[in-house]
């Protein structure tokens, strides 16, 4: 089922930015005098890499800026482009091979990474089929593929000892994650399975169109079934101690994640969305990186807005939380691009159709960070932002709020100047990759 229910974020988003956009642009987005524009493009180019080639000497630069930071947060500027996903899966690759990086963790929902995850381990499974049931569509496409086929290739080679791992970390469909819960608690807990199966029922009849619309207490009544089924999940754990398997550290935290997808989808408002989901999002990184893979090193990939270490709007950040628990040990790099196409939605277009629907992006604003790089000249860029000395006039611009392009999954191209957000880049990100032209990844 790849239904809008699916992707609560769109069925949100999409209302919010056809009303609010349409009224409230950003304001302005003044050109910058051409002078200085043209000075802060002369520091660009002056301070800018570009990564050409896979060896490791080419990436080097992004080597040294990552240091030894153990999560790294790899954004994107919209989802389901070609060049940011392949950038970001040679980027992988170089962790994996220099840094030690294991695991690669997605902003995707819950469930369906854990099937890519046993085709890694053990080959069960098409893994054309199981990248085209990731529930986000976004996803669903060649480089993503390429990436999961790759991980399995290097698992399969006697030496690397060190497996890879991959893990979805989104709470958006709690009723598909509870029916993973029930799945264990059949299988392993059979006397508690009716008890399970009740306490789940309401959640899992509703959507999250219909449950947002519920009154307080009804929802409420519904919180106290499903923290009831985590704490039997959580007292099955402490009972099983150092027995406690793989599959039942999965159970507990899958029971958490429908808790966390029940809070998202009584939220009322976009804010409160962004203000449950990010939060949530951090923690299962937390549970990934401390219970599943407890001592591996952690790539990241979402939209910039969740990657960033500071809110880029009023949705909240995953990468803030993260950022307070790891400090420097928790990395991010943002994207941006000039121009080009996506796939994405459309007022006349289903939203089953928006992964094979290409909107042309026209190019950057002026006065804008993604306007401000083109006119710099490479084509292909990354920036260092840790490294740009604040005295200097591109380093005092990055720090203070600027335009830039923010889309992730809800890029509306129909209204173009309300995809940017206005923020501080170097508050927000440690790097950033430009790329001039972009196209939409092959869709499976």
């Amino acid at each position: 089922m790849l239904e809008t229910m699916r992707h609560p974020f769109l069925a949100v988003f999409l209302p919010v930015a056809l009303a609010g956009c349409a009224a409230t642009p950003p304001p302005g987005l003044p050109p910058l005098d051409g002078g200085f524009a043209a000075g802060l493009a002369a520091e660009i180019r002056a301070n800018e890499t570009g990564l050409a080639g896979d060896d490791a000497q080419a990436l080097a630069p992004f080597g040294a800026a990552v240091g030894d930071a153990t999560m790294v947060g790899l954004g994107e500027t919209s989802h389901g482009v070609a060049e940011m996903i392949a950038t970001k899966s040679r980027l992988f690759k170089y962790l994996v091979a220099t840094k030690g990086f294991t695991v690669f963790t997605l902003e995707a929902p819950w469930t369906h990474g854990w099937p890519i995850e046993r085709y890694l381990q053990a080959g069960e499974g098409d893994p054309r089929e199981l990248v085209k049931a990731n529930g986000f569509y976004t996803w669903n496409n060649q480089p993503m593929l390429d990436l999961v086929l790759w991980m399995r290739q290097y698992n399969q080679d006697a030496g690397h000892a060190r497996k890879l791992h991959f893990v979805s970390i989104d709470c958006q469909s709690p009723d598909e994650v509870a029916g993973d819960v029930q799945a264990y608690v059949d299988a392993h807990l059979p006397d508690q399975a009716g008890s399970v199966r009740t306490r789940y029922a309401f959640l899992r009849s509703r959507t999250y169109f219909d449950y947002g619309q519920l009154d307080i207490p009804a929802q409420a009544a519904c919180r106290r079934d499903l923290a009831k089924v985590a704490g039997l999940l959580q007292q099955t754990l402490e009972a099983a101690g150092a027995k406690a398997d793989a599959e039942l550290l999965r159970a507990r935290q899958a029971a958490e994640v429908v808790l966390q997808g029940e809070k998202v989808w009584a939220s009322a408002s976009l804010t409160n969305y962004g203000g449950t989901r990010d939060p949530a999002m951090a923690a299962n990184v937390e549970w990934v990186s401390k219970v599943a893979f407890p001592g591996e090193r952690l790539a990241l990939c979402a939209a910039n807005a969740h990657v960033a270490t500071d809110p880029l709007s009023w949705l909240g950040s995953m990468g803030s939380y993260l950022r307070a628990a790891h400090g420097q040990g928790y990395y991010t790099l943002g994207f941006s691009f000039h121009h080009g196409a996506i796939y994405g939605p459309a007022p006349d277009v289903p939203f089953a159709e928006h992964q094979r629907n290409v909107l042309p992006v026209p190019s950057a604003l002026p006065g804008s960070l993604d306007a401000l790089f083109h006119e710099a000249g490479q084509p292909f860029a990354f920036l260092d932002l840790r490294r740009l000395d604040p005295a200097t006039a591109l380093g005092s611009f990055l720090a203070g709020p600027i335009y830039a392009r923010v889309g992730g999954a809800g890029y509306v191209t129909w209204l173009e100047e309300g995809n940017y957000q206005r923020f501080s880049p170097r508050n927000a990100f440690d790097a950033l990759i430009f790329i001039d032209e972009v196209t939409p990844a092959i869709t499976l």
